[in-house]
């Protein structure tokens, strides 16, 4: 278990540390010169999980209370020139621990392009001792699956 946990820690460090390269402002570089949009109302959404739509589940999804939804808006773009461009609504699906207790949430991205994750979160066989003990949460990038515009 010790194992697991680091492997997870350690490709979570990774994870962050990538998607922290490039900051609100390089977005776009090499595209000319821009403002950056003002998100701040996208940084202050608030996540609210509950049941998820029967067409966000698959067909040998277990039914039971371990699964639960929510969606959260993103911009298309991030240059604030671009203000008629609709957001993004991203599809979120969380799967709770067997045990109840969650010792951290872990994401799951199955890459792609075109890849549902939360297709992944319910057909990837987790190792149990994950399964057990942490929030997984699978998400659909912009334009795939349940994600569309706002």
């Amino acid at each position: 278990m010790r194992n697991l946990v680091a492997t997870l820690v350690a490709g979570g460090v990774v994870l962050v540390s990538g998607c922290q390269s490039a900051g609100v402002a390089d977005v776009g570089a090499g595209l000319g010169e821009s403002e950056p949009a003002d998100i701040s109302d996208y940084a202050a959404q608030e996540l609210i999980w509950g049941d998820c739509d029967p067409e966000w589940l698959m067909g040998s999804t277990p039914s039971n209370n371990r699964f639960e939804c929510a969606s959260l808006d993103v911009p298309a773009l991030y240059d604030a020139s671009m203000v008629d461009v609709p957001d993004f609504r991203i599809a979120m699906m969380r799967r709770t621990p067997d045990s109840g207790d969650s010792l951290g949430t872990i994401f799951i991205n199955p890459g792609g392009p075109g890849v549902s994750g939360m297709d992944q979160l319910q057909w990837s066989p987790f190792p149990d001792e994950m399964v057990e003990n942490f929030t997984i949460i699978g998400f659909d990038p912009r334009g795939v699956g349940q994600s569309d515009f706002a």
